[in-house]
Formats: C-alpha cells, structure tokens, sequence
C-alpha cells in the first residue's frame, strides 16, 4: 500500500506517509480508513510526506475531484513535505488550488520545519482528550 498514516493525538496531528507509486485510488482509499478510524479527528493537523514517493500518477483532471474536498475540517493546517522537484511542483498545485477552498495548506523542504509549522497552531475549540496511536 502507497499510504501509511499514523494518529499522534497529543499534538493533534495526522501523518500520511507516501512511498512507491501514488495513485488516485490510493488516496481515495487512504482517505476512507482515516475516515472510519475511531482515532482520527477532522479537527487534527495533517503531516503529508511525500518524500519516498517514487511517482505521483494523478493527472490534473482527477486532482480536481480532491482538491476542494478533504477529510480534514476548514481552519487546520496540513503541511506537506516534498523531496524532489516533481513532488514539489505537484504539491505546490495542490496547495495553491485547495486555499481556493479556504483550506491552509503549506509546502515544505524540510520535515522539521513542517512539523514545528503544525504544532505552532493548535486552536483551542478543536482541543480533545488523548485517543491514541492508529497505522494503516
């Protein structure tokens, strides 16, 4: 599977972790599990890396059908951590076409920064007890 994603609940972030070949149906499918997880919190940060992703095979047409919609409520923030120009480029699109929607989402180099971005902002209405850890 292109996708893991793992739940930290104390700082309220969600780590979608991208390897080989991504496709659309692999983030449609990635979306559905988070979705029905009784750990993941709309109201979490996401943590996007696409750094071992090898290929991202999504043509503009089908980006679309993603872009305007997400799992994650309007208001947090999703950072996603590109390595090559490729994957920055196609995540760059992404974000640029999401705030569109009025979701933040921010491109990054660096892991460490993007992480620290994410804790940096945590709103108060979307604080909640602690539900654990989650791998998919």
């Amino acid at each position: 599977m292109p996708f893991t994603y793992a739940i930290d609940a104390p700082h309220r972030i969600v780590t979608t972790s991208a390897t080989g070949v991504v496709t659309m149906e692999d983030i449609l499918f990635v979306r559905q599990r988070l979705q029905s997880d009784a750990a993941f919190d709309p109201q979490f940060h996401q943590l996007l890396d696409l750094r071992a992703a090898t290929d991202i095979a999504i043509a503009a047409p089908s980006m679309r059908r993603i872009y305007g919609r997400s799992v994650f409520v309007l208001g947090v923030r999703r950072a996603f951590v590109a390595e090559t120009a490729e994957q920055f480029g196609i995540a760059r699109m992404f974000a640029a076409l999401s705030e569109h929607y009025g979701h933040d989402v921010r491109v990054f180099r660096d892991f460490d920064l993007a992480v620290a971005w994410l804790r940096e902002h945590t709103p108060s209405e979307a604080m909640a007890p602690v539900r654990g850890t989650q791998r998919g």
